[in-house]
C-alpha cells in the first residue's frame, strides 16, 4: 500500500494491495471498500499461509476477469486527480 497505492490509481492500473505497517492499513482497506483494489489484508498475519493464499486467489481471479481489472481501474481513478504533487507545491510557496 502506501503513497505507490496513489500513483496505481492515477494511471488505473488495477491493483491488489496488502499493508506492512499499520499506517498504511486505513488507505488499504478503503481502497477495497471503494473496489479501486482487491485488498487481502497485513502482511504480518499471523497466518502466512491464509494470507498468500488470499493473494494467489485474488491474484487468479483479477487476472482472469478482464471487466473486473477494468472496474477496478476505473474505481481507482474516481479517487484520485492526480493534482496531489501540485498543490503541495502550491502549499508550500504560499507558506514562504
Amino acid at each position: 500500500a502506501g503513497s505507490t497505492l496513489y500513483e496505481l490509481a492515477s494511471l488505473s492500473i488495477p491493483s491488489i494491495v496488502f499493508f506492512f505497517s499499520y499506517n498504511q492499513k486505513k488507505a488499504t482497506e478503503a481502497f477495497g471498500f471503494y473496489g479501486a483494489a482487491v485488498s487481502v489484508g497485513h502482511y504480518e498475519a499471523d497466518d502466512k499461509d491464509t494470507f498468500m493464499n488470499l493473494m494467489m486467489n485474488s491474484i487468479k481471479t483479477v487476472c482472469a476477469d478482464y471487466d473486473r481489472r477494468l472496474e477496478i481501474a476505473r474505481n481507482a481513478n474516481c479517487l484520485v486527480d492526480g493534482l496531489g504533487a501540485r498543490r503541495i507545491a502550491c502549499a508550500i510557496v504560499d507558506c514562504k
